[in-house]
């Protein structure tokens, strides 16, 4: 598939697309003239000897200081390499891959005075499958994400490493294999490669992709749940929730109340604990939050973040690519899915207690010389009281930088940083809860009258515990099953 950008409505479907594809992008011809008119305007205003930051001025305090003609060039050339310096892990190559198109979709548009080449080369990256190195850490998200996208320019330098062909080597030797030669940069192209929200863009639209499924599935396993604990059919009847209409709660509770009717038995409680109860109420607030994130989202990878821009040939220097919105709606969606987290670890405590009348403690047969979901159930709580402390928010925490020419700035990538690892820890609870399911699916007897797909799954894939066993490649399993990964193999998730 061709892409030809720029694309004017981008959105997380667009997104999902990308990233499982391995589509060719080329900037339109109809809108080269417009990026040219932009560059051409550019260099008439520097011929006039107009001072212009980051052109013929130095950057952040050093704004001035000014430049010679002589050293405009090597200014660029100078931002990329001093600014390319990161801290920790690489991030993952479809993350980085997404940066790199939304970087040039945003500079396609016309209003940062680069040229075509420049954008020609970024795009060259992701059609030869040439994906720089950008560590995770270093960026805080106010200057646009200056560490990770200096990375990614650095690359086009001719330095640094990529992934090639499933191995990570040094960029100069893959430009040799490729027959590729260094991108020369010109006036302001260096700061147009890194002055910009994209890192941070690409790296939440990746986790919505990942937190829309984990939504989606939390509630089909809440349905499952309430289900084997015979909840209360009227606590989930949807003239109920009809009283109070956010969407995602309404959704929730139909869904827990077509789970309730796939089986006949007796309720267990006139009222069940909040965690049974209150399950719509708190995956409706929760959707709110993932809905505001994916409007921020969308807005952000369809504005223009650099610094300088062009418009109507005038030079306007701004802020647009200072990262608040990016990190409060990561700290958003932080607090939210540890509340998810904690929704969960609060029923694989109540289903493994022993509180249920009609379950053992630990869904274990022989309880004493068996452990059972003791073990689990441990972990549920160790890892849901660290999101406790991650969700505390990134986006409170400014410091100032670049001596305070910088004085405030959003703390975006950290937002996200913490958010990944609030992801992670709530795959791991969830997927504890489906083991509880599958235990009590053995343990009890009920009828189905239609076994949904996630009974199916379990029964057929997750083994049964009659006594104690190695857990660790029983939850790889769970989650290997059921959690979404780009390009992977289909999996047999139930949504």
């Amino acid at each position: 598939m061709i892409i030809k950008i720029p694309i004017e409505n981008l959105n997380l479907e667009f997104i999902k697309k990308f990233l499982s594809s391995k589509s060719i992008v080329k900037i339109s011809e109809k809108k080269k003239g417009k990026i040219s008119k932009a560059r051409n305007s550019l260099e008439r205003i520097i011929e006039k000897g107009n001072l212009v930051y980051g052109v013929n001025t130095g950057f952040g305090a050093l704004v001035n200081k000014r430049i010679s003609k002589e050293e405009i060039k090597k200014l660029q050339y100078n931002l990329i390499v001093s600014h390319a310096l990161g801290e920790g892990e690489y991030f993952n190559k479809d993350i980085i891959r997404l940066a790199i198109f939304l970087r040039a979709n945003m500079l396609s548009k016309g209003y940062s005075g680069v040229r075509v080449e420049l954008i020609d080369a970024l795009l060259n990256l992701i059609n030869k499958d040439i994906i720089p190195c950008v560590q995770k850490k270093g960026s805080v998200g106010a200057s646009g994400d200056l560490s990770p996208l200096a990375q990614i320019g650095l690359v086009l330098l001719g330095k640094g490493k990529v992934f090639y062909k499933n191995k990570i080597l040094p960029t100069k030797e893959v430009f040799k294999k490729e027959k590729l030669k260094p991108f020369v940069l010109d006036i302001k192209e260096g700061l147009s490669l890194i002055n910009g929200t994209e890192m941070m863009s690409a790296f939440l639209g990746y986790l919505l992709i990942d937190i829309e499924h984990i939504f989606n599935l939390a509630k089909e396993i809440s349905g499952l749940t309430t289900l084997l604990i015979k909840g209360n059919k009227k606590e989930f009847d949807i003239r109920l929730h009809q009283l109070k209409p956010y969407s995602h709660q309404i959704e929730t509770a139909k869904i827990i109340y077509d789970y309730l009717n796939l089986c006949d038995f007796k309720e267990t409680a006139l009222q069940d604990p909040y965690s049974i109860r209150c399950q719509p109420q708190i995956f409706g607030s929760i959707g709110e939050t993932v809905d505001f994130a994916q409007k921020i989202l969308e807005i952000e990878i369809n504005s223009i973040t650099d610094n300088p821009v062009i418009i109507d040939n005038e030079i306007f220097s701004g802020g647009n690519f200072m990262g608040t919105s990016l990190a409060l709606a990561a700290d958003l969606l932080g607090i939210s899915i540890t509340l998810l987290s904690l929704l969960s670890e609060r029923k694989i405590f109540y289903l493994t207690s022993g509180r249920h009348p009609d379950l053992p403690i630990f869904l274990i047969k022989e309880p004493g010389i068996n452990s059972g979901l003791m073990m689990p159930q441990i972990i549920s709580t160790a890892l849901a009281s660290e999101n406790k402390i991650l969700s505390y928010p990134a986006s409170v925490t400014s410091l100032p930088t670049s001596a305070n020419q910088e004085d405030i700035v959003s703390m975006g990538m950290n937002s996200l940083l913490k958010l990944e690892k609030i992801v992670e820890n709530t795959k791991t609870i969830l997927a504890i809860e489906i083991l509880c399911i599958s235990q009590i699916l053995r343990l009890t007897e009920l009828n189905f009258k239609e076994k949904p797909k996630i009974v199916k799954i379990i029964e057929e894939k997750i083994p049964y515990l009659e006594e104690d066993r190695e857990l660790q490649e029983i939850l790889s399993k769970i989650k290997n099953l059921f959690f979404w990964r780009i390009n992977s193999e289909e999996r047999n998730t139930i949504n």
